[in-house]
């Protein structure tokens, strides 16, 4: 790399444009600059402030956050606080030719809308816009905001020369040695230039803000996006996105004036939204990309976000997010040349977004032209409301399109693909016959005198809104079928098993019904005693446990539990070893004394309100008659009722039986058939002995000499060390056997062979069936859904009982309902077959002393040393490390240190 093309101490870098590529930019090009120790001076020029509510501070955008961008935010340490957000997004509803589909939100995947200024109208509330408090958090990591505007960029054909920014006070010029073109598509600056630049082709959208009263957007909207697709020429779509006291109407087409927006307006099923007497409080013309710009880069200049490239139509400030993370990464590693950002910036711009793009042109053009035609209009909603109605979730995919198409949270190349499924299109040709048989019923109706029975718009709020397609009847219509069960006020709820799965359960019950002001009962059932009981387990809290607490259960996680902070695992082989670095200071693992936690979680139910029973569980009877709907529980001390039971009981025996038995009649509940059988051990020694051999470190063991023992693991806590096997067919024996290896004994104190207590467990390697029903649901390891080595066994067992508790509020706990639990935990589910396959590699690579060969490559290979970090630490699932097993460059990489370790050693 040349020397005048590479950032060093000192660079000057101009930011032009202070909204999201600009702050994005900031934002990464500091925290590449501080990782490999160079001080970079980065100024943002824009003369917007962002905080006022003037037109010069607002951005134009309709300023919809999905749940992609919200982690995303949330994992840059920018998370967005209750000042920023405007509304909480409950679903999107889909309007054509007078049908409606609404499809509620995932509640595991939040939709949040804010203001890019700060509102139309000035008010006394303490919100922040949104691109202010990006800017904001620019300047704390050390960029500088410079309120002025750039007239010019000067830029030079030599090498050596550096680019001159002219600002519009006066002749001032500033050299720098980097300029970021921040400056979207709405700035004199997008224009042609002689370097091949050629900015975005774009649309002229129309935006408007209606100011609503206090409620309307509940009581009207039911919080919810409206999507009115009508068929006009001039105006694709029309969006109505909910911000408090605001709503944001957004008309997307080629060329779409104030005018075509209010006749719009004017039709009666979008009337039916806005509020008697409702006035535009302010509008204009934003220009929108619908292309990608041509050459955006140039010796010491880049061109991010909208200026480069972004998504047809959706996600502007995602797509600035990764424009501006590109642009740094290869300004910091490969410099600023041109050639280095045309191979190692533009291609991941293209990739990420120009070919994708043009399956999104694709599929908006077959939207248009169904919503253009109402015949295919009304096989749409006739699909979506089919799937809404009948299928589970998982199973909805032509909602999913939808769902996709219009929140842009998935790539358009995956939703095309979704839409070519073989399920998909066979409901599709079955609700094609219906539809046309319709349609020669309403003919013969017709041809009759009949009139058709037209929807009344403007009491739009009476009608049904619940997801299956409302304003179709009356909420006072009675269809003949059964209420669903939903939590409601008086609803009691029992949990069997007071562990991490049942208390997290009951605890974020309690916690939801609060939100919605909601009075019920939560009972939990525990016959152990956690101040005497010992269990079966290692005690590794990953990351995800401390974010499910704090976030979830808005729990701090005490320092007198935490024995050690775990910085990395040890692995050690036959022959070798290696250390595999946490090197993510921010995600922590600690070791735990498993009682101590369980009575902690339990004891912070209590605090909560939930009741708990100390007495076991010894039957459960589903009653399920004219008269009753209800689930009977009994224990040694008292007979209960409940409207729904939560099974968090593990793998105890007696219960498993107990519930297999009475769930026999419907949807019968099977437990996890495949085990891993294990035995733990602890021996007390001195702190300072724990300190010295392990150095808060997590030893794991793959041993040939024990070919029954699959894993082994030495964890250290506050005055004792942990010891675990696990196996298919392990026994006590083996516990001894593994005691006495040398890579083990290396590590263990002195120690009486006879005052060794061992304790047998297991935990389940293949997942149980029916693992929900009418009013019941498992958490838990009685789900069997366990991820990599069980390090992850607490994170699962509370990531099952939170949404468990989530699903029953937002869908109640009815079989229908507990369908969506299953579909949320697809991401636990679905690692099944993927972990039989890495159980086998490893046990192969073990047997056969692959594993030596594959440590000691590992050391030098950067992808191979991440590899098994995930593998061993259960950090990433099964399927992405079976994913990134698959990928050419890992066989590659593995040819080549084979070829020169045998180089070597012929030498």
């Amino acid at each position: 790399m040349e020397p005048y093309t590479k950032l060093q101490n000192g660079s000057k870098i101009a930011v032009i444009g202070g909204g999201p590529a600009g702050s994005f930019f900031a934002h990464f090009i500091l925290k590449f600059a501080r990782e490999t120790g160079i001080a970079l001076k980065v100024d943002i020029y824009d003369r917007k402030t962002f905080a006022t509510h003037l037109p010069k501070d607002c951005n134009m955008c309709a300023g919809v956050i999905g749940s992609n961008l919200y982690r995303r935010l949330e994992n840059e340490g920018m998370p967005l606080g209750t000042k920023v957000i405007r509304h909480e997004v409950k679903g999107y509803a889909f309007h054509s030719n007078k049908r409606v589909v609404a499809i509620p939100q995932d509640p595991f995947s939040p939709i949040y809308t804010v203001f890019r200024g700060i509102t139309p109208k000035p008010c006394v509330d303490e919100y922040v816009s949104f691109d202010k408090y990006l800017l904001d958090n620019a300047i704390k990591s050390g960029a500088n905001h410079v309120p002025e505007l750039v007239e010019n960029i000067i830029l030079s054909d030599r090498d050596s020369e550096k680019p001159l920014i002219k600002l519009r006070e006066g002749t001032k010029t500033e050299e720098v040695d980097l300029v970021v073109g921040a400056f979207g598509v709405n700035s004199r600056l997008s224009k042609k230039w002689d370097f091949g630049y050629f900015p975005p082709e774009t649309w002229h959208a129309c935006q408007a803000e209606i100011e609503v009263e206090p409620g309307f957007i509940k009581d009207r909207h039911r919080d919810m996006i409206h999507i009115f697709t009508l068929g006009e020429k001039n105006v694709k779509f029309v969006a109505f996105t909910p911000k408090g006291r605001f709503v944001t109407i957004s008309a997307i087409g080629e060329h779409v004036k104030i005018k075509a927006l209010e006749e719009v307006l004017d039709y009666k099923e979008v009337r039916a939204y806005l509020p008697e007497g409702w006035r535009i409080s302010c509008h204009c013309h934003p220009k929108i990309p619908v292309t990608a710009a041509k050459v955006p880069f140039y010796k010491r200049l880049v061109m991010v976000g909208d200026a480069c490239d972004s998504r047809y139509l959706k996600n502007g400030i995602e797509s600035a997010i990764y424009t501006s993370l590109f642009a740094a990464e290869s300004a910091i590693r490969h410099g600023v040349s041109k050639e280095a950002f045309k191979k190692y910036y533009y291609p991941r711009c293209r990739k990420m977004f120009s070919f994708d793009n043009r399956f999104g042109k694709f599929l908006f053009k077959v939207n248009e032209f169904a919503a253009s035609h109402p015949f295919f209009s009304e096989l749409q909603f006739s699909i979506a409301n089919f799937e809404q109605e009948k299928l589970a979730p998982k199973v909805r995919f032509f909602s999913k399109t939808l769902w996709y198409l219009f929140t842009g949270e998935m790539p358009y190349k995956k939703i095309f693909w979704k839409g070519l499924d073989p399920r998909l299109q066979l409901t599709l040709v079955w609700q094609l016959l219906k539809t046309l048989l319709k349609k020669i019923s309403e003919i013969s109706r017709k041809l009759s005198g009949e009139k058709p029975k037209e929807i009344d718009f403007d009491k739009a709020s009476e009608y049904d809104f619940d997801g299956r397609g409302f304003a179709t009847q009356p909420k006072s219509v009675k269809t003949g079928r059964e209420k669903p069960p939903f939590i409601e006020n008086g609803t009691t709820i029992a949990i069997i098993g007071g562990g991490p799965s049942g208390a997290s359960c009951a605890i974020k019950l309690l916690l939801e019904a609060q939100k919605e002001n909601k009075n019920i009962r939560v009972v939990i059932f525990e016959g152990k005693d956690f101040n005497f009981h010992y269990n079966q387990c290692m005690g590794i809290l990953s990351p995800k446990v401390e974010e499910c607490l704090v976030k979830e259960l808005g729990i701090s996680l005490p320092e007198e539990l935490i024995k050690r902070t775990i910085k990395g695992y040890v692995l050690r082989s036959g022959r070798k070893e290696i250390f595999l670095d946490q090197k993510n200071r921010d995600k922590r693992y600690y070791t735990v004394r498993r009682v101590e936690f369980d009575r902690f979680l339990l004891d912070k139910a209590r605090e909560t309100g939930v009741e708990v029973v100390n007495s076991r569980v010894s039957g459960v009877e589903f009653v399920r008659t004219a008269n009753n709907d209800e689930v009977r529980i009994y224990c040694e001390s008292q007979y209960f009722r409940a409207d729904a039971v939560v099974g968090a009981f593990g793998l105890d025996e007696a219960m498993l039986n107990q519930f297999e038995h009475a769930t026999a009649n419907f949807y019968p509940y099977k437990r996890p058939k495949g085990y891993l059988k294990t035995f733990i051990t602890k021996i007390h020694t001195d702190p300072e002995f724990i300190n010295k051999k392990f150095n808060d470190s997590i030893f794991a063991f793959l041993l040939s000499s024990l070919p029954t023992v699959e894993f082994g693991a030495i964890g250290p806590k506050g005055d004792h060390i942990i010891i675990n096997i696990a196996g298919k067919n392990v026994t006590s024996l083996d516990m001894d056997f593994f005691l006495n290896q040398p890579q083990v004994k290396s590590l263990l104190p002195e120690y009486d062979k006879s005052q060794l207590n061992y304790y047998a467990g297991r935990f389940p390697t293949s997942a149980a069936k029916n693992t929900y029903g009418h009013r019941y649901v498992i958490v838990g390891d009685a789900t069997g859904w366990m991820k990599p080595f069980k390090s992850q066994g607490i994170n699962v067992a509370m990531i099952t009982g939170i949404r468990a508790a989530l699903v029953m509020h937002r869908y109640g706990f009815s079989r229908k309902a507990f369908s969506e639990y299953a579909y949320k935990c697809m991401d636990l589910t679905e690692d099944y077959y993927h972990g039989i396959l890495m159980r086998r590699l490893c046990n192969i690579s073990t047997n056969y002393h692959i594993i030596d060969g594959i440590i000691h490559i590992s050391q030098r290979n950067e992808k191979l040393y991440k590899l098994i970090y995930d593998f061993v630490s259960g950090e990433k699932s099964y399927k992405e490390i079976v994913a990134e097993l698959l990928e050419f460059s890992i066989y590659r990489d593995l040819a080549s240190e084979l070829l020169k370790s045998f180089f070597s050693k012929s030498r």
